[in-house]
């Protein structure tokens, strides 16, 4: 797949008008065959003819559509000549590619770029490529993929995140975070605002503090919590009424009515006292027996 020159292209361009490498002599790749494994390597398979091309001066790139992701692949060359030849010459007409490190994790289809010069008086970048379609790596956890995907169901997926989102470490962080829970952090025309919600949410107990003598003002987990004052303890006495009123606070107030039964109560114990009991003398009842048995008898 011959094309113009991608935004890939036009970097790796730069670096090698840069850094100068060696160029090669009518080289050409053609015929790509891939496929990708659970592991996240592909594996691909060329037909080289022309001109010997410098291995080194081979950039090969991974473009994930599906975010717009690029990268860099690194692997090894497979050749029935020798394991790894610095160069891909006129003998070595089928050559494989494979990768390492496992750089294709995400669920996905994959476009593999090869980039070089083919001609020594090029002045841009020949990009062969082809589409590669991958499982996925199997996962546990997010720790199993790359920091710009999640695991879900098992498998490394994409991360897809709005607008006024950006991928950080497997999930999707909102660009605009002042890290002040008493905001409303906004995200229009590509600009952060940050709006005042003082109504419903406190930093510290002054956040909540209404001034007034009969409300105890505190703020819990960025909340306000408003309780009334009670007096009641202060009241020693069960005839004494203890009220907070605006703005004094706490008022102690005698209930009359409570008092006059309490004093009702205390003149009724004044009159009746200890009940007295009479006690008689020893042997008294006994000769009162005897004095009204004579008594009868008459």
């Amino acid at each position: 797949m011959k094309g113009g020159i991608s935004a890939v292209s036009a970097l790796i361009l730069a670096f090698c008008l840069v850094f100068p490498i060696s160029f090669a002599a009518d080289g050409a790749i053609s015929k790509l065959k891939g496929s990708c494994d659970s592991a996240g390597n592909a594996e691909i398979s060329m037909i080289h003819t022309g001109g010997a091309i410098k291995i080194s001066d081979i950039a090969i790139t991974y473009v994930y559509p599906q975010t717009g992701s690029s990268k860099e692949i690194r692997g090894e060359w497979l050749m029935s000549q020798q394991p790894n030849p610095l160069y891909l010459s006129e003998e070595n007409t089928g050559t494989v590619f494979r990768t390492t490190d496992s750089p294709l994790k995400k669920k996905g289809t994959y476009e593999i770029h090869f980039l070089f010069m083919q001609k020594k008086q090029d002045i841009s970048l020949t990009d062969v490529g082809l589409a590669v379609d991958c499982p996925g790596v199997s996962c546990d956890s997010n720790n199993g993929c790359d920091f710009d995907s999640e695991c879900s169901g098992g498998t490394c997926v994409p991360l897809f995140c709005r607008l006024d989102e950006f991928i950080e470490f497997n999930r999707c962080v909102s660009k605009c975070n002042d890290n002040n829970p008493c905001t409303i952090d906004v995200y229009k025309n590509g600009e952060c605002k940050y709006e005042r919600n003082m109504s419903s949410c406190c930093r510290n107990d002054e956040d909540c503090n209404l001034k007034k003598a009969c409300s105890i003002d505190k703020c819990v987990s960025n909340k306000c919590e408003h309780k009334p004052v009670s007096c009641s303890a202060a009241a020693s006495d069960k005839c004494v009424n203890a009220l907070c009123i605006e703005p004094k606070g706490c008022v102690y107030e005698t209930d009359e009515t409570c008092l006059a039964n309490e004093n009702e109560k205390r003149d009724y114990l004044v009159v009746v006292g200890q009940p007295q009991v009479y006690r008689e003398p020893l042997f008294s009842g006994f000769f009162r027996a005897i004095a009204n048995f004579f008594r009868n008898l008459f």
